[in-house]
Parts: C-alpha cells; structure tokens; sequence
C-alpha cells in the first residue's frame, strides 16, 4: 500500500494539474500568471512567426498583375478629352491599313501640331531596359520574364504611320507616336524610362500648349482621309 506521504503527492499533483487546466482555458489573465512562473509557454513561438504571418494582412504583399481592358477604356476615356480640349480628334481604335502595311495602335490622336499614335502596353510589376536593346525586362511576383523592347516596336508604328500619313494627301506632318504603359501601379526604370508614359503622365504631356497650337494639320480633312482607310470606314 501507498504511504501517506506518497497519498499526499499524488493528490498534489491532480491539483497542480486542476488548476493549470484552469488557468489556460481562462482569458488571458491565467496564461499570464504561468508565464509569470513559467516563462514562455507551448506555442508561445507558433503565435509569434507563423500565426501572426498569416493573420497580419500587412505581411502578405497584394499581387501585381498585368492591365486589364478596363485601363485601356480608361486610356482612351483620357485621350478624348485631351482631343476635345487640344480641338482636335481622336481615330479608335488606331487601326488603319493601306495596301501591305496596318498600322496597330489603340488610338490616333489628330490636333492643329501634328498626328500623334498611341502604342499601349498592358505589363504590370516592374518593366526595365534601354532603347537600344532588344529585349526589356519585366518582374513581377518574383518572376522575371524577358518582353520585347516597347520603344523599338513603338518606333516600327511610328514610320508605318508616317508613311501612311504621307500617301493619304495632307502635307508634311509631324508625326510622333507615344509609348504608354497602362497597368495601374507599374514602375518603369532603366535609361530609357523617360520616353514611357503612364496614362496619367502622357495626358499632362499631351495637353501642353505645344500640341494644340495652330500647325500644318487641317484636323477635319486628315480625319475623313485617315478614316477611310480604317476597317470602320469613314464617320
């Protein structure tokens, strides 16, 4: 048979065990006081790292992502309010074919000073590297991805488009075609990074003084002339 004092330890221990049940199923207060007697207890560390990652809406970054058609409704929305206050006009979609050259552009826009084509790209995250180049960059979520250099194929439309402009009958017109990137929060870096635009960007540089003087461009004519050769036909 047990002894007393053997008796007495036992119940001690069911006692001891009684009340750190009830301690930890208390709120608060009783994990506090084991840790008092303690110091860190089971799961201590879980809660700290990896719990609190999870539940911390702040330690997950959101994902980046590539531009919708809702940024290029947004672009073209700002580029025919730039036409209205410039007095010009804006070709949409920017697709005008004459014999074996087509020029793909989202939109043309025609003021006083010149005939200015808008190349969009929907790349979204960071987009990197230099106009002599033949390929950019971009990285986005950790992943990186080599694109075909936006300026080089911006400058191919640009001298189709010349070229178009010059055949149709309007004269010696400037002609420029803007690089514009419409994922909402991309970065755009490298040397080159000044000749990108975002939509915001290219509609501050369009609405300069500059392209809304009076020039060579006879806006309604050079519409009607450009128009016809759109798959839409004339307006």
């Amino acid at each position: 048979m047990a002894s007393a004092k053997e008796m007495i330890f036992v119940i001690g221990l069911i006692l001891l065990g009684y009340v750190i049940s009830r301690l930890l199923n208390s709120k608060g207060k009783g994990a506090g006081v084991l840790r008092t007697l303690f110091g860190r207890l089971p799961g201590d560390a879980r809660r700290e790292t990896g719990e609190t990652a999870k539940t911390d809406p702040e330690s997950k970054a959101p994902l980046q992502t590539n531009g919708s058609k809702k940024d290029i409704l947004d672009l073209v929305s700002i580029l025919a309010t730039v036409a209205r206050r410039q007095k010009g006009t804006l070709i949409y979609p920017g697709v005008l074919m004459d014999g074996k050259e087509t020029s793909s552009l989202i939109g043309i826009l025609l003021t006083r000073s010149g005939v200015y084509g808008i190349n969009a790209f929907g790349f979204g995250g960071r987009v990197f590297g230099n106009g002599g180049g033949k390929a950019w960059t971009q990285v986005m979520n950790g992943k990186r991805k080599s694109i075909q250099n936006p300026l080089t194929k911006s400058e191919q439309q640009r001298e189709i488009l010349e070229r178009i402009v010059s055949k149709v009958g309007v004269g010696e017109v400037p002609v420029e075609v803007f690089t514009v990137f419409t994922s909402p929060g991309v970065q755009i870096g490298g040397v080159d990074a000044d000749k990108c635009y975002t939509p915001q960007s290219l509609r501050e540089e369009l609405l300069k003084e500059a392209y809304g003087k009076d020039g060579p461009i006879r806006v309604k004519e050079t519409q009607k002339k450009l128009k016809a050769l759109s798959p839409q036909g004339n307006p």
